[in-house]
């Protein structure tokens, strides 16, 4: 049989249903010979039959034999997401766009890619919307364009696109899925608890929905319950989301057994993506020198993609390993050139090794891919303050004009601001479930309530938000519209809040210093403050402003602090570098903080 009609025999077997005999019949086109059509078939086939790393062989030779086959491209890009390859699947998915870029199968991958993380989400959204125009009435792009606007914290939005998506004939599981998801982030409890029924009364049950009845039983207080079905979720999928959530569950219950445990688990799949999240997770953990020896004991299998490579970079940044983390950097850099989170972990090290004209060239480089992002400006400032660029460092860091405190005034009912925020931190106490802070943020020794304030019916939280309103036009007022400047260029006169929860710091709590990447502009609103904290000496609860997250050459110490009064409020660009002295032992301190946006 000559190979032509090989191919076509395993192409009929496969369509037939005949998995094992396709298998077989392509295995020995293969061998005889293994032109792009045969392997990409194969790799299909074995796609199908389950055997991801075989399927990512073959179509791997494939690719490399047809670089321009768009399709060969795309397949290559889901299996490479499957086997948690993300960078390498994204490369894929960007590669049959380069070749076919109205190619709908790809737009359709790549944009629920992006749309994986608030980075991409901004570009998932374009890729959405031309899909939608591609198509007409589209059903799938509109799912994807809830995807992308969920990513970006725009529920309101992406629920509107999910109900699109079901209008237009996307009446899958997967829809309905997606919409209990966005429900579930509008604080909607009750509506996701009855999709999440109606799903398992049809005999959908899928790791995906055992996390969202994990979430309904977190954040409706019961966290027991959502542990367990979360652990549902991660043993019916071993998937990155299950284990990072999971994990996320069980640091901030407090229960680190568990949560070594399942870091133990994880390591012992010997799959290359879930090792290194336990390694990431053992990092943001506060254990670094054990991650860092968690990703030496990595095979070199799996410390080779672009994603481990940065992973390491960042592990031995932590770890002092500055020339090692530089190398690690630009190797993922070269593999991956286009990954924003991968070019990024570049920067601190360069900066740390006083390599500032260094990294203003991989900041450029970066902004390039996210003009937005407010990290980017926070490391541009520190590499003008190190190379005493003074004027260009002062214009972004003004603190006498960007960092401005206002006093709130007493919402309607209430009688003073005591009396507010008396009722305000009642109610933001009823809300907390957690006993440790969230993993990987700046918040140390304290908790911080679980959902987002903005989603809260609660009356006296309701006039919280409004309270702000005047404020934050007295604050828009004061800075101005100047095209010329990065904070003030975006200030359309209109805004949105963006996110906003509650921090408690127990004794000898604080907050690392940090921006924050997605925002514009940030606050910090002070409910509750220690006792004679105005007079301390050691500014204990204070604000601080300019002080990087990370050591230089010639330290950079903070350049203005601000004393929190009960009451106050304070509003700063989202990229200026911000942390807390540590309160004093036996205070607590309590804060509503938000990020605001321009519409």
């Amino acid at each position: 049989m000559s190979s032509s009609h090989s191919l076509q025999a395993a192409y009929q077997s496969f369509q037939a249903g005949n998995l094992q005999q396709a298998r077989q019949q392509i295995r020995a086109c293969i061998t005889a010979s293994s032109d792009a059509n045969a392997l990409h078939l194969g790799g299909v086939i074995e796609k199908a039959a389950g055997d991801f790393e075989q399927a990512a062989t073959w179509l791997r030779q494939a690719a490399a034999m047809a670089p321009t086959n768009a399709e060969i491209l795309n397949t290559l890009g889901i299996v490479e997401t499957r086997l948690g390859n993300t960078v390498a699947a994204e490369s894929s998915y960007r590669s049959a766009l380069k070749a076919a870029p109205s190619f709908v199968p790809a737009l359709l991958n790549l944009a629920h890619h992006l749309a994986q993380s608030a980075s991409g989400a901004t570009e998932a959204e374009a890729l959405a919307r031309k899909l939608i125009q591609l198509q007409g009435k589209s059903g799938a792009g509109w799912a994807a364009l809830g995807a992308a606007l969920k990513s970006q914290s725009r529920f309101e939005e992406a629920l509107n696109a999910f109900d699109q998506a079901a209008a237009h004939g996307a009446t899958d599981p997967a829809t309905w899925q997606n919409r209990a998801g966005v429900l579930l982030e509008l604080g909607r409890t009750r509506e996701t608890a009855e999709i999440l029924d109606a799903l398992a009364q049809a005999g959908i049950d899928n790791a995906a929905l055992s996390y969202l009845r994990g979430r309904v039983h977190v954040e409706e207080g019961d966290i027991e319950a959502g542990a367990t079905q979360m652990a549902r979720s991660w043993t019916t999928q071993t998937s990155e989301h299950a284990l990072r959530n999971l994990a996320s569950v069980y640091w901030m219950q407090g229960d680190t057994g568990s949560f070594d445990a399942l870091l133990e688990e994880a390591l012992a799949t010997q799959t290359p993506q879930l090792a290194l999240i336990a390694v990431d997770l053992t990092r943001q953990s506060g254990r670094v020198e054990r991650a860092a020896e968690l990703f030496n004991s990595l095979s070199p299998e799996q410390q080779s993609t672009p994603g481990a490579q940065s992973l390491g970079a960042l592990l031995a940044q932590e770890t002092g390993a500055l020339e090692t983390a530089v190398e690690r950097a630009r190797i993922a850099i070269a593999e991956a050139p286009d990954s924003y989170g991968v070019r990024t972990n570049l920067i601190v090290p360069l900066l740390m090794l006083g390599d500032a004209q260094g990294a203003l060239v991989e900041i450029e480089a970066a902004q390039r891919l996210a003009p937005l992002a407010q990290d980017l400006i926070a490391y541009q400032a520190t590499a003008w303050r190190m190379l005493g660029r003074t004027e260009a460092y002062e214009r972004l860091y003004d603190m006498e004009r960007f960092v401005i405190p206002h006093q709130l005034e007493a919402p309607e009912g209430y009688a003073s601001m005591a009396d507010f925020n008396a009722a305000l931190a009642a109610e933001l106490d009823a809300l907390r479930v957690y006993k440790a802070h969230p993993l990987d943020q700046s918040l140390r020794q304290g908790n911080q309530t679980p959902r987002d304030l903005l989603h809260e019916t609660s009356p006296v939280i309701r006039s919280y938000f409004q309270a702000l309103e005047k404020p934050i036009r007295a604050y828009m007022q004061a800075i101005g519209s100047a095209p010329d400047h990065p904070l003030t260029a975006r200030n359309t006169g209109r805004f949105a809040l963006k996110g906003s929860w509650s921090v408690r710091l127990a004794s000898g709590g604080f907050h690392v210093n940090h921006v924050h990447p997605e925002g514009w502009i940030s606050s910090a609103y002070y409910v509750e403050v220690p006792e004679g904290i105005e007079t301390n000496a050691d500014r204990a609860g204070w604000i601080k402003f300019g002080e990087p997250s990370f050591a230089t050459p010639v330290p950079l110490p903070a350049e203005k602090w601000v004393c929190p009064k009960p009451g106050s409020l304070v509003l700063f660009p989202s990229y200026m570098w911000h942390g807390t002295e540590p309160i004093e032992s036996g205070a607590t301190r309590v804060t509503a903080p938000f990020d605001v946006l321009p519409v």
